[in-house]
């Protein structure tokens, strides 16, 4: 039995969701963040209807901007490359054919000043030690899919 056996139909998501309302879902993000996420794994495997076989992908993070990944896209690792500060990203093969996320990336540098809207607005992933000793620690904003822009 998997993690996600257990979740509830994605009409019980649903009503969770609109149930917490946008002020809970702030004040209970990381709850919040986790119900949205199993309802879009919901949605892609009722769009597929199987099972989705996965492939790991790389791109290289901006210092601060967007990147585009797959939907369904789950982020596995970060680490210096070559001087480039890359993430490593699992995802359904089959999501190619569906829109794709934006997801919005910074990456600051220990003893960087962060104000109080980027730190509300962004969330912290993990740190990077690069080989010149310095190190940066990646942030994501909240996704959106690319035909939303």
């Amino acid at each position: 039995m998997t993690q996600d056996d257990d979740l509830p139909p994605a009409t019980s998501l649903a009503l969770i969701l609109s149930a917490l309302g946008p002020k809970n879902m702030e004040a209970n993000e990381g709850f919040s963040e986790r119900l949205l996420q199993m309802a879009r794994d919901i949605k892609f495997r009722e769009t597929i209807g199987e099972e989705p076989d996965l492939v790991i992908h790389k791109v290289r993070l901006p210092a601060i901007g967007e990147i585009e990944i797959p939907q369904g896209s789950r982020v596995v690792s970060a680490a210096e490359q070559n001087g480039s500060i890359f993430i490593w990203y699992m995802f359904p093969v089959q999501a190619a054919e569906l829109p794709k996320q934006i997801v919005p990336v910074a990456l600051i540098g220990t003893g960087q000043k962060v104000d109080h809207d980027f730190h509300v607005a962004m969330d912290f992933y993990q740190s990077v030690h690069m080989k010149n000793g310095e190190v940066w620690h990646i942030f994501f904003g909240h996704s959106k899919y690319a035909d939303d822009k």
